[in-house]
């Protein structure tokens, strides 16, 4: 007969590590937020027929400066890429919508011709790979349609979706 094995409750409970040891992972890119979108999601479509959803979410956080309180926004630009950018549940959120986003940071430079000089300015954004609604509007406005004057005025190509 086998001896009876103890449980993990029991005392006296041992059981010995795991033949293998698992490692962290050495690197790790992830964000996750609970914020508040900031306008209706802007939807394009790269020259290439990539479609391209973007976000702003604002998050908020309350500190304290001379013994008063006060609340510090950040916004956060998030884009997604490919049949996720295209799905009506997307693109149907509202501004005032809190969500769930989870994705990684991604760092660019983005360029831009003025007359006849190169302007150049570093871009950070996060590339979502999970979106989700929590909540309804804090504001009612109409949802559904997307802005027609839209400030999505930033040209991306096929090179910046990421694969």
């Amino acid at each position: 007969m086998l001896p009876r094995r103890l449980s993990a409750c029991e005392p006296g409970a041992y059981y010995p590590p795991l033949t293998k040891k698992r490692n962290p992972p050495k690197m790790l890119n992830k964000v996750t937020l609970i914020g508040y979108t900031g306008k209706a999601v802007e939807q394009k479509y790269t020259p290439g027929g990539t479609a391209v959803a973007r976000v702003s979410v604002a998050t908020s956080k309350r500190v304290k400066k001379n013994d008063e309180w006060q609340s510090v926004t950040q916004w956060h630009e998030c884009v997604l890429f490919g049949k996720p950018a295209e799905s009506e549940y997307i693109i149907t959120i509202a501004k005032g919508t809190q969500v769930f986003v989870e994705g990684e940071l991604q760092h660019r430079k983005f360029q831009k011709t003025v007359g006849k000089e190169k302007v150049e300015w570093p871009v950070t954004e996060i590339v979502v790979s999970s979106f989700k609604k929590l909540g309804k509007a804090e504001k009612t406005e109409a949802s559904g349609a997307l802005a027609n004057g839209s400030e999505f005025s930033e040209e991306i190509t096929d090179e910046d979706v990421p694969c």
